[in-house]
């Protein structure tokens, strides 16, 4: 599990530091952590655990942030994910607000990409039932892991949540193909 770790010079009051590190946290959603002295957000599963920890001591900033998953802090980059790239934007608005660049905390923009896999997923699914009278379920699982973690926050969360909708049908009529196939036999 590998951190990304960035320092800020501020010379600023403590007091005035903290209060806008508590400000990301609120804008955010982060919240202290149980387990130690970090702050946390997400449920890992659907959108995954991101964390955050600082420490401000003789004027400068040191924080780490980190995922349950691999990051390159090498290139000062996530790797990988629509989550990861999510979370990097809300670093870096973290740093625009820190450091006084902005007198807000700017709005994250989240990837409407997700959604449109996930639509290429559902008229993929839509074939393979037509062509083959078969559903799979790898399908709208992978629709789902592309789409609900930054779909449902993007300017596009209509067209998400018909897609998760439709994918959910997907599973309920997997489920019921399997029951009605087993009471056959």
């Amino acid at each position: 599990m590998a951190r990304y770790v960035k320092t800020l010079t501020l010379n600023k009051e403590p007091a005035q530091v903290e209060e806008r590190i508590q400000h990301f946290f609120k804008s955010y959603g982060f919240a202290s952590s149980k387990k130690g002295d970090w702050y946390e957000k997400g449920k890992g599963f659907w959108e995954a655990k991101r964390n955050f920890s600082y420490r401000y001591e003789n004027g400068v900033l040191t924080y780490e942030a980190w995922l349950n998953k691999n990051m390159d802090p090498s290139d000062g980059k996530f790797t990988g994910s629509m989550i990861k790239k999510a979370y990097m934007a809300e670093l870096s608005s973290f740093d625009q607000f820190i450091l006084g660049q902005t007198a807000s905390l700017p709005e994250v923009k989240y990837s409407t990409g997700g959604i449109y896999v996930g639509l290429a997923l559902i008229v993929l699914q839509i074939l393979l039932l037509v062509s083959t009278k078969m559903v799979s379920l790898y399908l709208p699982f992978a629709a789902l892991l592309f789409t609900i973690p930054n779909g449902t926050k993007s300017k596009a969360k209509v067209l998400a949540w018909i897609v998760i909708g439709i994918n959910i049908f997907f599973i309920i009529f997997w489920l019921l193909n399997v029951c009605f196939n087993m009471a056959i036999r």
